[in-house]
């Protein structure tokens, strides 16, 4: 099978996992349905007071009709809002210009937009998949599936379009297309406020390539050129928030103060919003953001103690940007959210980077000494975990653990076990998925 006869395949898995999702919640409508389910798929009464405090208490209702209603809500609200009035409440500077405005564009309903927004997420998965296409396998696709992370890409959210072009744009790197690149990340600046961080990452990529040669003309030519479209695309985000009335012309990082973000120290006990968030945050950052962590650190001593250049070749350049991307939002949430690590889910997991490194790894030999090491951290993170698993709210623990475990060591398993572990590990994240998803209708609960 060529190229990208397997890419366009995997890419229809894809679009039959959400199929799966859609049928799950559809049956889950059904009271009698319901009931037998009622105790792993519960649901939950949603009520506010005069002061817009949420109470949620458990309910025996069955899962919510799916309509564009029940879907503007949380940040599908605020991309409504300013798709339809633009920029008339302050606090919206803070969301970035062109999710709401390609969604005017297509005249789409909330349901209509969150429907495209999972074909957009499989036209960003058909990248990745031709991006691995030599190394791809049906491990990965079902890897893939069994990460609790899809359900964002079924709402009225940015995540799908941002997806898009950033796969778009890694694909420009590693093909050494400098146009396809520009494009993506160009427009990728213009949808989420995680340009800022592109600027930083670029800054220690091209820091770490400059120390190595020994460079610093070297340097400002990489580091100009990499930056060149995030920093555009910032301007033209500001130019418009400007014309369209915005106070100041940086008022797109005033506005953050609005939704609690400001430069603070790390503060203890971590906060989140959801059960649901901290299940999923809490493992990953115990089973990557370390391991991601060490890393960066052996890259810059090898730079500093090497006396010979060290080439980065297309895929560890590719490689150390979804690294330091990943490690610079969790550094991002330390020092700017007081404690809080709502959001930190989706910033980390419903990205490209994410599925890069996912592949990545899968793709990787491991001597026995890493995966003894692997192992251990496997084991901590479990003790870290144990009050997760008694509740159904923090399901998604079970699922990042499994899902990290077979990652790592899918190679000591029988093929004759993996496969059919994996697909009941998919058909569960299915479940899963459309258990978040029916929160979000409720207007109980967000993926953050």
């Amino acid at each position: 099978m060529n190229n990208n006869r397997k890419a366009l395949l995997f890419s229809a898995f894809v679009v039959l996992y959400f199929v799966l999702v859609l049928s799950v919640h559809l049956l889950m409508q059904n009271n009698d349905v319901h009931y037998l389910f009622r105790k792993i798929l519960p649901t939950y009464e949603v009520s506010l007071d005069e002061s817009w405090n949420k109470t949620i208490t458990n309910s025996n209702k069955p899962f919510e009709k799916i309509t564009s209603e029940k879907m503007t809500v949380w940040d599908g609200s605020h991309y409504n809002f300013i798709k339809e009035e633009m920029y008339s409440d302050i606090k919206n500077f803070a969301y970035y210009p062109l999710f709401p405005l390609f969604w005017k564009a297509t005249g789409l309903s909330t349901l209509g937009i969150s429907l495209l927004n999972i074909f957009l997420f499989t036209l960003g998965m058909w990248v990745m998949f031709k991006i691995f296409a030599n190394n791809l396998s049906w491990k990965h696709l079902l890897l893939l599936l069994c990460v609790p992370y899809m359900v964002i890409f079924m709402m009225p959210y940015s995540e799908a379009l941002y997806f898009v072009f950033i796969a778009l744009g890694l694909y420009g790197i590693l093909k050494e297309r400098y146009w396809l690149y520009f494009t993506g990340f160009l427009l990728a600046s213009m949808i989420k406020s995680s340009s800022l961080l592109f600027v930083i990452l670029f800054l220690c990529l091209e820091g770490l390539y400059a120390l190595n040669h020994r460079s610093i003309s070297l340097f400002f030519k990489r580091f100009l050129k990499a930056v060149f479209p995030v920093v555009l695309g910032m301007f033209l985000v500001m130019l418009f928030q400007w014309i369209m009335g915005a106070p100041s012309f940086f008022q797109s990082i005033i506005s953050q103060k609005y939704w609690g973000k400001s430069l603070s120290l790390p503060q203890l006990p971590f906060s989140f919003w959801s059960n649901e968030s901290r299940s999923i945050t809490v493992p990953f950052l115990c089973l990557y953001f370390l391991p991601m962590l060490v890393v960066l650190a052996r890259e810059v001593v090898v730079a500093l103690k090497s006396k010979q250049r060290i080439e980065f070749d297309n895929w560890k350049y590719v490689r150390l940007i979804c690294i330091v991307f990943l490690v610079g939002n969790v550094f991002t949430a330390l020092f700017t959210q007081h404690g809080g690590l709502y959001s930190l889910a989706r910033y980390l997991l419903a990205t490209p980077f994410f599925v890069f490194l996912l592949f990545d790894t899968i793709n990787r030999k491991r001597n026995n000494f890493l995966q003894i090491l692997y192992l251990v951290i496997g084991v901590i993170t479990i003790i870290i975990c144990k009050d997760y698993f008694t509740k159904v709210d923090f399901f998604g623990a079970y699922l990042v653990i499994v899902t990290s475990f077979l990652v790592y060591f899918y190679r000591r398993i029988h093929t004759k076990i993996l496969y059919p572990l994996l697909a009941i590990i998919v058909l569960l994240n299915a479940c899963w998925t459309a258990y978040m998803f029916n929160c979000f209708l409720l207007n109980g609960w967000i993926f953050t």
